[in-house]
């Protein structure tokens, strides 16, 4: 009967892992300037501001127009309650910026593009609940983005030089083919503060 018991909760444990990672965004490895191989399915890339002046991007080629949620989330921690890094999305068929906006982006825009700017400063943060890796995150908001065919890129840069962690999330179909959790391990740092 224990036995039977035994093989029973593990194979409960197991169960209930796999449908919880069902749940989860395809981990990404976030450098310097990091391509998505594949804009239209879940991400979410971990990085850290270790001097304050770095600028993360994500660069993205859609082939063809598609919606899709943009996320930043940090550690849910006293020593991240005032760190609030902020993320542009930049390309075609965004809103051209205003002067306020646009002294504000990290670099200029290129030639015709347009921007979706989040400040991530609303004074209640919304805290976001992790079920894979039980913990909790400050998150900018989810926003919804329509992107047109064309390259886009995402922008994370830390205001006021502020050193920290973070994750960034886009996307809405999972897909877990290949070395997809790879990045997960080698950088189990990031991913599970």
């Amino acid at each position: 009967m224990r036995s039977f018991l035994r093989k029973s909760a593990l194979t409960f444990l197991v169960f209930g892992t796999v449908v919880a990672i069902a749940h989860a965004h395809r981990p990404g490895t976030l450098q310097a300037d990091t391509t998505v191989s594949n804009p239209y399915v879940s991400w979410v890339f971990p990085g850290v501001f270790e001097t304050g002046d770095e600028l993360f991007i994500l660069r993205l080629n859609m082939e063809r127009a598609f919606a899709t949620p943009f996320e930043l989330f940090v550690p849910r921690q006293e020593a991240y309650r005032e760190f609030r890094p902020q993320y542009a999305i930049v390309g075609p068929g965004l809103p051209k910026p205003s002067r306020q906006v646009e002294a504000l982006l990290p670099k200029p825009l290129p030639d015709g593009a347009g921007v979706y700017y989040e400040a991530n400063d609303k004074p209640e943060r919304e805290v976001f609940f992790e079920q894979v890796m039980r913990r909790s995150m400050w998150s900018s908001g989810t926003i919804a983005i329509p992107l047109r065919k064309g390259n886009y890129q995402i922008w994370i840069w830390s205001k006021d030089k502020q050193k920290g962690k973070f994750q960034f999330g886009f996307g809405v179909e999972e897909k877990f083919d290949g070395e997809a959790f790879t990045a997960i391990f080698s950088n189990w740092g990031l991913y599970a503060y």
